[in-house]
């Protein structure tokens, strides 16, 4: 999880300068350290006052209180911000006009803020208007690669600019764009006209570049969540070559598929979707410098840049992803790869070579059945059309179920508006796991947010949904509409991001998972204070055990109420009435204590392919209750059975009885037989419905559970067993002569009841 700077080169005459890594400020060109130290959104948390700056003199004297610990600060931002400002070595601070400004402790150069305009979800940029040291007034931006360039002027990219950008993100690189131009005077604050003004004609200087690095649970956790049958997919918003390139690094996509990138062709107004197959190329940067990148000229890249999330989370640079289930109970959470939700931090990164192998180029397509001709598509785009015949889906977006990478769904869940597939009664999703036998598999990814729309507005997207992994440069509206399609499909659906951007998927999906405590904690049902996708497993693992534990309470307290009404009908049958002590025994004690218990059941540390039932009247929770009951109900009624042939049995009412003392009623061999044979089978039940298998640890793991239940039975068994005395006449247990004619003086304090065994009640 280090975080820190990586290398830096520079962008000159439209060329791309070598390589030189490791970054360092002091050798990094002027234009470039001064983008970096001020076009961000960084500020001070200040725990101690500091000392405003009235020139040389007062920005060493607050170096040196700093480097003296007189004067404390936290950088707050951006991960991927705080960081780049670190890289440089300058530090934030006021001059004497309470100016905000960057200064540089070892050389007293400083660049006053004056103005800022935050990163715009629309535009995909942010800018800022400073004062350099030597008094020019410029404007700094920095951005999406492709959104920036649409605001530079040409004669300043590099021939290579898109390509070098393509390939970095392909090796793991989050990848952003700096640019700058000079301006005669301070612009307004706000309108969208003076931004739009200010964010024009700009001078490209750098890519920016950032590693993407998984921590090291972030590949368990998404195995995990494969094998509990859970898919995941990725909604970004970074560029598609990294989100793949994160995608295959945590396990998401396998080694083997290929991807179909869809990208938007032709003039305004007359735009259509093509897709090409994306290649990588080459091997990915190395944390130790350029290694990876192949030998020739290095493409620029200097110092870093800011996620359009956040970061601090699962991997470097990227957005928030959105997970689906494959059935409609199941709930679970992935993080995708914004820079917002997967990161770890920044390091500053390095541009690749030259001649690098530039993505989305056409190529062999391998279909899921590996019938599809490499050589009919090498070297052409192909049309959405053609993308759904290879790909087999039908005219409401189930898949063919052609090979074993097609997952059928357990049960019959209520599935919405999807239909059956080509086999009767399979609703099938795409698996998120690839059989061994199979050479590859073909996955989608789309492109941007414009894509998307033209692809709903085709009614392919739909369609295509569960062959779609990746989902790249997205607003927060397109992440929205994202779990909104999924959930149209029936599908239960969560979301993990950690951004502001993430804000509203996360208060659209089932259940969020807010990766930070910042402002989408506000909005998410859960949070984890880890950063780690690692919470989403926990989460699902919790999930099941939580709904396998409510439906096993549900059972026990209806088997308590049905085993009760046969208890009841007993008690009529009979003529007789258990006595108060045992009422409270059974509806106060025992309901409450057992029911309790039974919710510290732990949840299973394995996540299996399969999920709890979660309908009170499914097959599996009707059933249990009626076998159970059956089997309770027969164990009564045979040891009813069994107490009428008793030798000593005195039925009820005897000859001698009280009949106007009704609670005499309970003083018989009925209410005993009653009482014992309910109450013994009912914590028997309890015990039954807690046993555990795949969701919840073993019944012998809940201590609570096992004490209350032990201590239970053994009351009820020395209450059967031991010699009459205070503590079984308070539940008037029948061994007690309360019907006899015998005087008190032969109670049992005074002498055994066996010697009453030949009382003639007659």
């Amino acid at each position: 999880d280090d975080v820190g700077a990586h290398a830096s080169s520079s962008a000159s005459s439209a060329v791309f300068a070598p390589l030189e890594p490791p970054f360092c400020a002091a050798a990094a060109p002027r234009a470039v350290l001064y983008g970096l130290a001020s076009c961000h959104a960084v500020s001070t948390l200040r725990t101690r006052d500091r000392p405003t700056h009235g020139g040389d003199e007062g920005k060493a004297g607050e170096a040196k209180a700093a480097a003296e610990g007189e004067a404390e600060t936290v950088l707050v931002g951006l991960g991927v911000e705080v960081e780049m400002l670190r890289a440089t070595g300058w530090q934030l601070g006021s001059n004497s006009s309470a100016q905000p400004i960057v200064f540089d402790p070892r050389s007293g150069q400083q660049i006053e803020l004056l103005r800022r305009f935050d990163f715009d979800h629309s535009r995909m940029t942010m800018s800022v208007v400073v004062r350099l040291p030597d008094g020019q007034l410029v404007a700094y931006c920095k951005g999406a690669p492709e959104r920036l360039a649409r605001r530079c002027d040409a004669r300043t990219l590099p021939a290579e600019y898109a390509a070098a950008a393509a390939a970095h993100a392909l090796r793991g690189c989050y990848v952003l764009a700096l640019a700058w131009k000079p301006i005669a005077e301070l612009p307004p604050q706000g309108g969208a006209a003076v931004r739009d003004e200010l964010e024009s004609d700009l001078r490209f200087i750098s890519l920016l570049l950032f590693r993407n690095e998984l921590k090291p649970c972030s590949a368990g956790a998404i195995a995990e969540l494969h094998e509990g049958d859970v898919r995941s997919v990725m909604v970004t918003g970074d560029n598609a070559q990294c989100g793949v390139y994160i995608a295959r690094a945590c396990g998401m996509l396998d080694a083997r598929s290929r991807v179909l990138l869809a990208e938007a062709a032709g003039e305004p107004g007359e735009r259509v979707v093509r897709w090409r197959e994306l290649t990588t190329g080459g091997n990915a940067l190395s944390a130790d410098g350029a290694e990876g990148l192949g030998g020739g000229d290095g493409l620029g890249g200097d110092g870093a840049g800011n996620s359009s999330d956040a970061a601090d989370s699962e991997l470097k640079g990227g957005a928030a992803g959105a997970v689906t289930s494959t059935s409609h109970e199941e709930c679970a959470a992935r993080n995708g790869g914004d820079a917002a939700d997967q990161s770890t931090g920044a390091r500053v990164g390095a541009a690749a070579d030259a001649n690098a192998a530039t993505p989305g180029s056409a190529g062999a397509v391998t279909t899921t059945d590996g019938e599809a001709d490499p050589t009919a598509l090498a070297g052409r785009a192909l049309a959405t059309d053609e993308v759904e015949a290879m790909l087999g889906t039908d005219a409401a977006g189930a898949v063919e179920s052609r090979t074993d990478e097609l997952l059928a769904l357990a049960g019959k869940p209520k599935m919405g508006k999807i239909k059956k597939g080509k086999k009767a009664g399979a609703q099938r999703l795409v698996a998120s796991r690839t059989s061994s036998d199979h050479a590859c598999r073909v996955e989608l990814a789309v492109a941007d947010s414009e894509v998307y729309d033209l692809l709903c507005a085709q009614g392919a997207m739909e369609r295509l949904l569960l062959h779609t992994r990746i989902w790249a440069r997205t607003t927060p509206a397109t992440k929205v509409s994202v779990l909104e399609l999924h959930m149209r499909r029936g599908l239960v659906c969560t979301m993990a991001g950690d951004g502001g951007n993430d804000c509203g998927a996360l208060r659209t999906a089932h259940a969020g998972v807010a990766l930070s405590e910042a402002e989408a904690s506000v909005v998410s049902p859960f949070t984890t204070n880890t950063g780690s996708v690692r919470a989403v497993v926990d989460l699902l693992r919790e999930g099941r055990a939580t709904l396998a534990t409510s439906i096993a309470s549900y059972k026990f307290l209806i088997i308590y109420g049905q085993f009760f009404s046969v208890l009841k009908l007993a008690c009529f049958y009979f003529g007789v009435v258990m006595c108060n002590s045992a009422y409270i025994l059974i509806d106060t004690l025992t309901i409450s204590a057992a029911t309790a218990a039974m919710t510290l059941c732990a949840p299973k540390k394995l996540l299996l392919p399969r999920r709890p039932p979660s309908s009170l009247l499914g097959s599996a929770t009707v059933g249990s209750v009626i076998s159970v009951q059956l089997v309770n109900t027969a164990f009564f009624a045979l040891n009813l059975l069994l107490m009428t042939f008793d030798n000593g049995y005195v039925s009820w009412p005897a000859e001698l009885t009280e009949g106007a003392s009704w609670w005499l009623l309970a003083d018989n061999w009925e209410t005993t037989v009653i009482f014992s044979s309910m109450y013994l089978p009912f914590l028997a039940s309890c015990a039954a419905f807690s046993i555990g298998s795949a969701f919840r640890r073993p019944l012998l793991r809940n201590g609570a559970l096992v004490g209350t239940l032990s201590a239970f039975a053994l009351l009820a068994t020395l209450l059967l067993l031991l010699p009459p005395s205070a503590f079984s006449r308070a539940f008037h247990i029948a061994s007690e002569q309360f019907n006899s004619p015998c005087p008190p003086s032969c109670y049992p304090q005074d002498g055994s009841v066996v010697a009453f065994a030949t009382f003639d009640y007659a």
